[in-house]
């Protein structure tokens, strides 16, 4: 096997935990929704508006075109806040893990689709995501996962060959097209699950709770 060089990491659901059930039920409440039926809305054009293909007025427009709804007073405004906020809970075993394994010598990166907006959040309130060596994020290249292009710029970034990559994320098509660019990569579950499957296959820092 080919020594490790780089680890890179999706953000949501692998560098922060997944988005509360209070604020998913604030949002679908700002529109008169179940969570069940907000969520459905939610991703329907999520990728457009991760690749900045819609600005935000256009994604909650269409949003509320699609879901029969209207947002007042605020709301948009108030909207796309809590969407910010439901994203920006880091895992704390995962960031520690993240900065230990930079900490060893093996480049980190960040590959993530998001929008503008919670880039630019996250930006300002977690000094730890400023620490990774690259990152590389849908809204600022234009281009989201699974397209083949933003595996190749995070790898250009990093300086790094495939295989001697290992990437995180919690979606399996994701995962599959990395697996595809000959990079080493895992169906990211729970820091447990990971640290599980890791453990005899590289040379890496242990998890610690």
């Amino acid at each position: 096997m080919t020594p490790l060089k780089s680890v890179i990491f999706d953000y949501g659901n692998v560098l922060c935990r997944p988005q509360p059930a209070e604020e998913l039920s604030a949002m679908a409440g700002e529109f008169g929704l179940s969570v069940e039926r907000f969520r459905e809305f939610y991703w329907r054009k999520r990728l457009p508006y991760d690749r900045r293909e819609m600005t935000p007025e256009e994604y909650w427009g269409d949003f509320c075109r699609m879901a029969g709804v209207e947002l007042h007073n605020g709301g948009l405004g108030r909207v796309i806040a809590l969407d910010s906020s439901s994203w920006s809970h880091g895992d704390p075993v995962m960031v520690d893990w993240a900065m230990r394994v930079r900490d060893t010598g093996i480049r980190t990166a960040i590959l993530s689709n998001m929008p503008l907006t919670l880039r630019e959040h996250l930006d300002a309130i977690h000094p730890w995501i400023h620490r990774f060596d690259y990152r590389v994020f849908s809204c600022d290249v234009r281009v989201a996962k699974p397209s083949a292009e933003i595996y190749e710029r995070v790898l250009t970034g990093l300086g790094v060959d495939p295989e001697a990559t290992l990437f995180l994320d919690d979606r399996p098509d994701n995962v599959r097209a990395a697996r595809e660019l000959g990079m080493n990569a895992i169906v990211f579950t729970t820091p447990a699950a990971a640290a599980a499957e890791l453990s005899d296959r590289y040379h890496l820092p242990p998890f610690e709770a």
